[in-house]
């Protein structure tokens, strides 16, 4: 059992949002997490980490087996894509 705070979000939901890289590789190496599991609003840690331009942390979850790289896609007004496909724009953008 993960324990989640009031929106559902595990501490590697936070970490890969919001932590150093080194966060998400401990909480990770600890075995207690499901790499793909979302919050109460249906983001994993992937979905955030893409989300905020994190390629550090997108990297180090794109190694983990059983990524699910396609479970989940970003609502953005009317349009919907891969967390990875808002990632590199994200990325293009800022370059």
């Amino acid at each position: 059992m993960t324990i989640v705070d009031l929106r559902g979000n595990s501490a590697l939901g936070l970490a890969a949002a919001f932590g150093p890289v080194n966060n998400t590789e401990a909480l990770l190496g600890t075995g207690a997490f499901d790499v793909n599991e979302a919050n109460s609003g249906d983001w994993t840690p992937l979905m955030r980490a893409s989300s905020r331009g994190r390629l550090d942390v997108v990297r180090l979850l794109l190694a983990q087996e059983g990524i699910e790289v396609d479970k989940v896609r970003i609502e953005l007004g009317l349009e919907s894509e891969s967390c990875l496909e808002h990632l590199s724009k994200k990325l293009e953008s800022e370059s």
